[in-house]
């Protein structure tokens, strides 16, 4: 069985990766590793139009939500996704092929991509599901939890209240259109920001029943 475990940053995708790979005693990756290994292999050419956020520059000491909206992230995300679809699914099948249970996380699994693979054979041999957060101030909190967690962008964000402030809005973003998508699709979403750590065995009892 394959693992889908895609949403918004800092909904819990990491955790609950984790949590099912050691109930299930298989492998976790996640589609950031898959991106540094897919970007190489773009020509420079069209490194613009398939990676956007690579040539969306970012000055010295700033995040690039400081300097970009949430909608154009999610855009840039978008378009890289789609550039990537065709190696994840590709893994995907492989690992199918040859019987290996794993897990794979990461924002770049959006609900329309995940979708397409229902019409095919694969599908009896996933299982998937979001998750997102909402209420900008329940974001903004989260920030500071999970400390056991590797958390690169806290550090730097946690004094700044109006960079906390973008950052939420960057979640809650991505997390509402997600909402939509699933919905669309009827693919499993689950709301995080409320019982984490409740809605974190659902989501692993419904993964792993």
């Amino acid at each position: 069985m394959i693992y889908l475990i895609g949403g918004s940053p800092r909904c819990g995708k990491t955790i609950l990766s984790k949590k099912v790979g050691r109930k299930m005693k298989i492998s976790v990756v996640s589609t950031d590793a898959l991106r540094k290994m897919v970007l190489p292999m773009v020509p420079k050419s069209e490194l613009k139009k398939k990676f956007p956020q690579t040539n969306m520059p970012t000055p010295k000491n700033k995040f690039r939500f400081d300097v970009y909206s949430s909608k154009e992230l999610l855009k840039a995300q978008l378009v890289e996704s789609k550039t990537m679809w065709p190696s994840v699914t590709a893994f995907i099948e492989s690992l199918i092929y040859r019987e290996q249970d794993y897990v794979i996380e990461g924002v770049h699994l959006f609900p329309g991509l995940v979708n397409q693979l229902k019409k095919t054979k694969y599908w009896k041999n996933l299982r998937v599901v979001y998750l997102i957060k909402e209420n900008l101030d329940n974001i903004a909190s989260g920030f500071s939890m999970n400390k056991d967690v590797f958390d690169w962008m806290y550090p730097f964000i946690k004094n700044d209240a109006k960079r906390l402030a973008k950052a939420a809005e960057m979640v809650r973003e991505k997390s509402l259109y997600i909402k939509r998508e699933t919905k669309k699709m009827n693919l499993k979403l689950y709301n995080t920001e409320d019982d984490f750590n409740k809605v974190m065995k659902e989501a692993q009892n419904y993964l792993t029943k």
